[in-house]
């Protein structure tokens, strides 16, 4: 089976919000603000493409306080992209599907004449657009462009939905591949957006009370805020095995170790953790692997 990967649309999204925060954490502080009332026009049945004019990409107020953190990642390391996806992405991505895909037959329901996800697909332009280029790190559906905001977005017919989802999953059985289950699918169908962020969150992530926290959230928070969305120190000490999974940089590791240790109170050291994983295996960090210049 030719496996289905994540859009690249998603992939070109995440890349862009960590480069936003990357960005901003090369400053040193920046005063929490309050967060911009994002108006979204509101979804209309598409029958033919619509016309929508692309507009230029600018990043939202901060929405959450800035705590003079370095850039998180080398951007000439070499599997950065990837890490990117797991860093922010709220929802698992480790298998052939998941909400971050958006296959043609889906589209299809609303983009009927235009197959493609090239930048003249309003769909396209839709996913692109600024309302998901901000700094602030996903933590709903919402946040970013699925297929629980496209359904919405876009108010695909349910009945429509259900019954590409259908035919897809009797094609899926006929050839033998991998597809949504049925209960999957039935609760994509509900759209019921807490009850999906249970099911699919992603492993790198922490669901609780009605938000995902991803690493990229409690890389960019100050400690005081883990408290209060209601964030314990055993649930960060239990995520500190994924947490030292990403490859940051010598400086954001330390940063972000000293973080981790003053809420949880004891010493962390993510590259120790990581280390450890390793076999003891210290690799310096001028030795990771890198693009060729």
């Amino acid at each position: 089976m030719k496996k289905i990967i994540i859009s690249t649309v998603l992939i070109a999204i995440l890349t862009s919000l960590v480069a936003c925060a990357n960005e901003v954490g090369n400053t040193t502080q920046s005063p929490e603000t309050e967060a911009s009332e994002v108006v979204t026009t509101e979804a209309t049945t598409q029958s033919e493409p619509t016309e929508i004019t692309e507009q230029p990409l600018q990043q939202q107020p901060n929405s959450f306080e800035i705590v003079g953190m370095p850039a998180p990642f080398d951007e000439n390391r070499w599997g950065r992209d990837s890490w990117i996806v797991a860093f922010d992405v709220p929802t698992d991505t480790s298998g052939d599907w998941c909400l971050g895909t958006f296959p043609d037959w889906l589209i299809n329901l609303v983009n009927p004449n235009n197959m493609s996800m090239g930048s003249d697909c309003f769909v396209h332009q839709w996913a692109m657009n600024d309302r998901f280029f901000t700094d602030k790190p996903a933590t709903n559906l919402s946040d970013y462009p699925n297929i629980f905001t496209f359904i919405k977005h876009f108010d695909v017919p349910l009945d429509e939905v259900a019954r590409v989802f259908e035919e897809h999953r009797l094609r899926s059985i006929e050839h033998g591949w991998n597809f949504f289950t049925d209960e999957e699918i039935e609760l994509i169908l509900s759209l019921d957006e807490d009850a999906l962020m249970q099911h699919f969150v992603s492993d790198h992530a922490i669901y609780h009370e009605g938000a995902i926290y991803t690493p990229m959230w409690f890389y960019w928070h100050a400690p005081e805020k883990y408290a209060e969305v209601g964030i314990t120190p055993e649930m960060v000490e239990e995520h500190l095995e994924i947490l030292a999974e990403f490859e940051f940089t010598e400086e954001a590791d330390e940063a972000f170790s000293e973080k981790l240790s003053e809420f949880i109170g004891e010493e962390v050291s993510l590259r120790e953790i990581r280390n450890r994983r390793r076999g003891n295996h210290n690799i310096p960090y001028q030795e990771l692997p890198h693009w060729p210049d």
